[in-house]
């Protein structure tokens, strides 16, 4: 559960409660063509933080912090508690120490994603046009020079 307020036309957003982390900071943009949840939230993350960090399906207490200036640029920035479930026994599944994700532990640790940005590349198509035809001169320089 979490709440969100938009300010001056939706320029600044300020969001608070339990977040998950996956959905805004480090995720592969490629993960949404997949089903499984693993291809989302990257293996270090998950591998060295308290049950994989704050993500699904376990979310955390946070706040991020959205500033867009303009169309093209959105920065992001966000705090968070590191160790969505808390103090729990190893033959427990995490799951059953928060069993309904109402509990708000704020002397845990933090975990802070500063800043995000976020612009839309334009050159794209642009730009590999360019880089092919440097390599296609680079290698008629070669072959003359040998």
């Amino acid at each position: 559960m979490w709440f969100e307020q938009s300010l001056f036309n939706e320029k600044l957003s300020i969001r608070f409660g339990k977040l998950a982390a996956d959905t805004e900071f480090m995720f592969a943009d490629s993960a949404g063509a997949f089903i499984a949840s693993t291809f989302g939230w990257t293996t270090l993350s998950s591998d060295n933080l308290p049950f994989g960090g704050p993500i699904y399906p376990f979310a955390s207490p946070g706040v991020r912090v959205s500033v867009k200036p303009n169309d093209r640029l959105t920065l992001m920035t966000a705090v968070y508690d590191d160790d969505p479930i808390g103090p729990c026994a190893e033959d427990l599944d995490p799951g059953q120490c928060n069993k309904h994700g109402l509990e708000f532990r704020l002397e845990d640790t933090r975990l802070c994603f500063l800043p995000k940005l976020t612009t839309p590349i334009t050159r794209t198509l642009d730009y590999p046009a360019r880089s092919a035809r440097r390599l296609v001169r680079f290698r008629q320089v070669r072959r003359s020079a040998v």
